[in-house]
């Protein structure tokens, strides 16, 4: 009567089958006729939309408005789009070159303004500025002292001002304390109010190099600090060997409620070419994708301790680090973004170079890579694209049809790429964005006996579930699009009524509160 098609990524149900790349909806090329390329930075909406960056030194090609003349050395493309990511609704160009002023960061106000962060690359100083949406300036700020500042997370906070997160150099001006030599950096932290007046600026670390990545909502109006440490002393006690990833809960008004250095014997936590990122965990927390050297101290299943591989950690409010997990196999990964997705799996985009573990494909010299894991540091599955030079993943984000766009660059049109067109002259830079569903490309037959029942099917009116472990179930129902169509939680059973359902193929998915997931295709007539 009916055939139960289920893909099973985690016991209790059955033994893993072989690793299965996740489903991509969509691949596309966005550059022009010069170099493109996402950058890490996406923010969202008061309408529920989301704002990406774009570099591009491009003058023509599909990126490139009528309205946008700023001059092409380089320059800054904010596009918005709407939830799912089917409608581009505008784009904002500024300047980005070393004569004047890298902007990188853009938030809409629930009023229709634009605040946009960066640094005034001629002073070495962090800037913000906000304007109306014709992009008529009302204000301008700049921050920082005489020593070069770098500017790598901002925050928008929930009183209307803004977190700015980095390193420093120097500890004169508005920065106004330095740990070690005029050779090493800081954290630094500094929170401005709705109108960019400067509420507090705090810096912390030690005498070794501390270099900022990412700045994290927390409980209570306070903020996550998250990024790497060579220090041993002051702020950074506890360092396990070289360098460590560190992570400080901050109150509102910037002090610090806890502070960690996590890691092992190696280097881990990033450092001066990136390699960290956090975001939310949904539960008061923080998440942290990294890089780690370590085999020993906090860091679980090393796949490679010879090279280095992304390192996922969880820690929640109270200090305590939940789970942690590696990911890669050739030994040489690292990270660039993280996000959770509607369904509360997790997903890291950044590079490989190598095969062997989770890593089924190199291409080139460096290839951009998606990792797919679960709630719980589970791997999922992974997806490598690449050509035969080198291709970056930079930026990945939750849409709300529950599907995951992430984008990066590449540089030819081969490998994965293959059949897409490059613009532009040597050397050839393309910026990229594909959109994922959360189950993976195949869909392969088990057995498991009556533990799970989805009748009938095909379905007409409705559709039933039945599930004999004693548990509970999250029910999510896609399109072939990706697009959820349903979502509801069960212990034993549940009904589906299907008014108003289009005729076709869905896939039902089946989650435990571990995170297990089956994916069983559903007929409706």
């Amino acid at each position: 009567m009916k055939s139960i098609l289920f893909l099973l990524l985690f016991l209790p149900f059955c033994s893993q089958a072989q690793v299965l790349e996740p489903h991509m909806l969509s691949l596309k090329g966005i550059g022009g006729n010069g170099s493109d390329q996402v950058s890490y930075f996406v923010s969202k909406t008061p309408d529920g939309g989301f704002i990406m960056a774009l570099g591009s030194n491009s003058t023509s090609g599909p990126i490139v408005d009528s309205f946008c003349s700023t001059p092409a050395s380089n320059r800054i493309v904010f596009i918005k789009y709407n939830g799912d990511a089917t409608t581009k609704e505008w784009s904002k160009c500024y300047t980005n070159n070393w004569s004047d002023t890298g902007y990188g960061f853009m938030f809409q106000t629930t009023d229709n303004k634009y605040i946009i962060g960066g640094v005034a690359n001629s002073g070495n100083k962090w800037v913000i500025r906000k304007e109306d949406a014709s992009g008529n300036i009302i204000w301008v700020r700049a921050y920082g002292g005489t020593g070069s500042q770098q500017l790598k997370s901002i925050l928008a906070t929930e009183d209307g001002g803004y977190i700015f997160f980095g390193s420093a150099y120097g500890g004169d001006g508005d920065i106004g304390f330095h740990y070690g030599s005029a050779s090493t950096r800081d954290f630094w932290v500094l929170k401005v109010d709705i109108n960019g007046n400067i509420e507090w600026s705090k810096v912390y670390g030690g005498t070794g190099d501390d270099i900022g990545a990412s700045v994290v909502t927390a409980p209570s109006g306070g903020c996550y600090i998250i990024g790497s440490t060579s220090s041993s002393d002051f702020d950074c006690v506890g360092n396990h060997g070289g360098t460590d990833a560190f992570v400080a809960r901050l109150n509102k008004d910037g002090n610090i409620i806890w502070k960690r250095c996590l890691g092992g014997s190696g280097n881990d936590g990033g450092g001066e070419g990136g390699g960290c990122s956090a975001v939310a965990d949904d539960n008061d927390g923080v998440l942290v994708a990294t890089i780690s050297g370590s085999e020993n101290g906090d860091v679980s299943h090393q796949i490679n301790p010879t090279g280095s591989n992304i390192w996922v950690f969880n820690i929640d409010s109270s200090y305590n680090k939940m789970w942690d997990n590696c990911f890669g196999g050739g030994g040489a990964e690292f990270p660039n973004a993280i996000c959770k997705s509607t369904d509360g799996d997790i997903w890291i985009t950044g590079c490989s170079r190598v095969t062997g573990g989770q890593i089924n494909q190199a291409f080139g010299d460096m290839d951009a890579v998606v990792f797919h894991i679960n709630h719980t540091g589970s791997f999922i599955n992974a997806k490598v694209l690449g050509s035969s030079r080198q291709d970056r993943g930079y930026m990945i984000y939750p849409l709300t049809s529950g599907n995951i766009i992430t984008g990066g660059f590449f540089c030819e049109n081969d490998g994965a790429f293959s059949g897409y067109a490059i613009n532009g002259t040597f050397p050839k830079i393309d910026a990229y964005l594909a959109v994922f569903t959360n189950w993976a490309n195949e869909i392969q037959t088990f057995s498991y006996g009556d533990n799970i029942s989805v009748y009938p099917n095909p379905a007409y009116n409705l559709v039933n579930v039945h599930v004999k472990n004693d548990n509970k179930y999250a029910v999510i129902v896609n399109d072939i699009t990706g697009k959820m169509v349903y979502s509801n939680s069960m212990e034993t059973s549940l009904q589906i009524t299907l008014s108003g359902w289009n005729s076709g193929m869905y896939l039902m998915q089946i989650v435990d509160q571990d995170g297990n997931r089956s994916v069983q295709k559903l007929t409706v007539h």
